[in-house]
């Protein structure tokens, strides 16, 4: 081992910068290393696959077979190398999407002795899903995420010609933000003009019957072998057609369950499903691809429909995955034994240590230690809420950088994980959500901050209001246009955004700054950007609120009053009717509208089942009141501004105290002042 890393040591320091710290896998075609760059006080990151061609086995097999000189075997090996770095490029083409395992970068290096070459790709450093499914406790919920986020991949890679062709649990990796990423397209295919993908590759337990009998195929195969990694993780860790859990199984069962799966026998629906997500994976899984979705846009849709549905009992009902030791052990039942492993869901394979390269590649330890234990802590109610909060616990799992309630009040604040990002005077910062310690990520003036992933989106103040992001460790910045830009909604790999350099028109770039787009002439305010749909407050029109397609089609004039703070959640329209002394109405999906309250009402974020707002008629003292009008509550004493809610906080800038930004809790104790300071007495406020 330490002489496999003496080997890639002598290529340091890699890109200038990084220097290789451990082995942490292997395969039959290469090695894996945990890559690390210190710089300016700040540590990086990386996962290095190093494949060498040929390897000994490799070059002795292809003496054997085509009996020819050395330099004839070194021409066929760099064919061998060209079709490498084409994959590498197909990897290349689908960089920045947030639910596809992250290219960073590759060099190819021939060597002389021995004659080959080596071939050095850099990749983001991420979880395996199995080490995911091992530490934590798996639930409904989180397998219709990962669902979710597979699609979008697979959208991603649709959009681009490309068929992934190996979906399986062993190449979904996790995100320490909880996002799941697809990853090793090693074997992925660019289809030619035709449509035809020809070859029959990928891994039989999850392959679409077409693929297995090596006929035309799309991009339903994909979708067929995702539903079949939804439904083992729903069916105990058992595939289609096995004997159900706890029965034993042989290796005849699986070699029978193939067969019978492939011939197009029907597939009874995962046991811990349910009714709808069993349906939705069913339709996935169908023998006839021409039944199947038709697209992965279609079945993401269908996933987010069935999540909506969902009670929070439904939502978090823990999963019956054998062969896993949870680290929250005790929430479980006795007969989840550990040595109670399934061949066809936990290889052999896996049991090596390091790590099978051809199966997983990434370091299990990047969470923090505490990362779920807290998270879940905060699920089961440990001193973390009160009863009156009646609030789902997200673990940041969103393609969202932030709330519609908390753009429309500035975006000021914004949630990722175990951490709140904030803009007060000339200093974007981040703070843990216990308060146990502050981070300035830099001295700007950041408004509408959006976090996805690894960056922080915000407008800069300083610099006209141009669209700039940050590395969430504060390290890079980088300015992505110069638009004059307003309302910034990141949303998967699109920013959204109102554009005051040209009259307020509605305006999407790619997260990289690329692709800029005009949607709308209209002079929009109040931006809300959902699933399929941007609606908005219309100056054109006397402040009516319209609608109108991500891609700009079927504009839709909704409201025919001149609205403000508006709150497109949960199917309804919430707004401030400054028609009627600024009241809060409600606009429902059949078009009735309702008044909320009474009072003159601004700064309205609407979260779970409250509205918040500043109630003008008591000095902008900060209220909440029920969805339905009832149970209004004072909850803050301060004139307030710009409210903003995360997890755990409601933010506000306090009118009486020149503007600074301050917190409270939900029952509005716990008053804090936030000063982003971060010397080591913390420079925090109790008040």
């Amino acid at each position: 081992m330490q002489g496999d890393i003496d080997y890639i040591k002598r290529y340091e320091p890699l890109w200038g910068g990084w220097y290789v710290e451990k082995l942490i896998g292997e395969g039959s075609f290469g090695q894996v290393f945990k890559i690390v760059k210190e710089e300016w006080g700040f540590r990086y990151e990386a996962a290095l696959k190093v494949i060498r061609v040929p390897t000994k086995g490799q070059y002795r097999e292809a003496s054997a077979v085509m009996a020819t000189n050395d330099d004839s075997l070194m021409d066929y090996f760099e064919d061998s190398v060209k079709n490498i770095v084409n994959e590498i490029r197909v990897m290349y083409t689908l960089k920045g999407n947030s639910n596809i395992v992250g290219y960073e970068d590759h060099m190819v290096i021939k060597r002389d002795d021995p004659p080959g070459w080596d071939i050095l790709l850099r990749m983001e450093y991420l979880k395996t899903l199995h080490s995911f499914i091992s530490e934590t406790l798996l639930t409904r919920k989180d397998v219709i995420k990962l669902g979710i986020d597979i699609c979008s991949a697979i959208e991603t890679c649709s959009q681009r010609g490309i068929i992934h062709r190996d979906i399986k649990d062993e190449n979904i990796f996790v995100s320490k933000y909880g996002e799941f990423k697809l990853g090793d397209f090693g074997i992925s295919k660019e289809l030619s003009k035709s449509g035809r993908a020809a070859s029959m590759k990928g891994t039989p337990l999850f392959m679409a019957p077409e693929v297995f009998r090596g006929e035309k195929y799309d991009v339903r195969a994909d979708l067929y072998s995702l539903g079949i990694v939804l439904y083992r993780l729903l069916n105990c860790g058992r595939i289609p057609l096995v004997p159900p859990y706890p029965e034993v199984i042989k290796y005849k069962d699986s070699e029978e369950a193939l067969e019978r799966r492939i011939s197009g026998e029907e597939l009874n629906s995962p046991i811990e499903a349910g009714d709808k997500l069993g349906a939705v994976i069913l339709k996935a899984c169908r023998h006839n691809s021409s039944e199947r979705y038709s697209n992965a846009s279609e079945m993401r849709q269908e996933l987010e429909r069935v999540l909506d549905s969902l009670g929070t009992e439904e939502k978090n009902q823990c999963l019956t995955l054998p062969g896993y030791k949870k680290r929250n052990e005790k929430q479980r039942d006795a007969e989840f034994d550990k040595t109670e492993v399934y061949p066809e869901f936990v290889p052999e394979e896996q049991k090596k240590s390091p790590m099978d390269l051809d199966d997983i590649f990434f370091e299990d330890d990047i969470f923090e230690d505490d990362f779920f234990e807290d998270i879940l802590e905060q699920v089961n109610g440990d001193d973390a809420f009160d009863g009156s909060q009646q609030r789902d616990i997200k673990v940041s799992r969103s393609s969202r950088g932030n709330s519609q309630g908390n753009i429309i009040n500035g975006g000021l604040v914004s949630s990722q994980g175990l951490w709140d990002y904030y803009s007060i005077t000339n200093k974007l910062c981040k703070v843990k959500i216990d308060g146990s310690f502050e981070q300035v990520l830099a001295n700007i003036s950041a408004w509408y901050i959006n976090v996805l992933g690894d960056w922080v989106y915000f407008s800069n103040s300083g610099d006209d209001d141009s669209i700039y992001r940050i590395s969430i460790d504060g390290a890079y910045v980088e300015k992505l246009n110069s638009d004059k830009a307003w309302d910034i909604t990141v949303k998967d790999d699109w920013i959204f955004y109102s554009n005051e350099s040209d009259g307020y028109g509605i305006y999407k770039i790619k997260t990289d700054g690329s692709c800029r787009t005009k949607i709308s002439s209209d002079k929009s305010y109040c931006l809300n950007v959902t699933k399929d749909w941007i609606y908005y407050v219309n100056k054109n029109d006397k402040g009516s609120i319209y609608k109108i397609k991500l891609d700009g089609t079927e504009r839709v004039k909704l409201i025919d009053n001149d609205c403000n703070y508006i709150n497109a959640e949960d199917g309804c329209i919430y707004y401030a009717n400054n028609s009627d002394g600024g009241r809060i109405y409600k606009m429902t999906l059949d078009g009735n509208v309702v008044r909320i309250n009474e009072d003159t009402s601004s700064n309205i974020n609407v979260y779970g089942e409250f509205i918040y707002y500043s109630n003008k008629n008591d000095g902008g003292k900060l209220y909440r009141i029920n969805k339905d009008g009832s149970n209004k509550t004072l909850l803050c004493t301060n004139s307030c501004d710009f409210i903003n809610i995360t997890e755990n906080w409601i933010y506000y800038v306090n009118k009486e105290d020149g503007g600074n930004l301050y917190k409270i809790k939900f029952d509005g104790s716990n008053k804090v002042k936030l000063s982003g300071n971060t010397d080591e007495d913390g420079e925090w406020f109790y008040l």
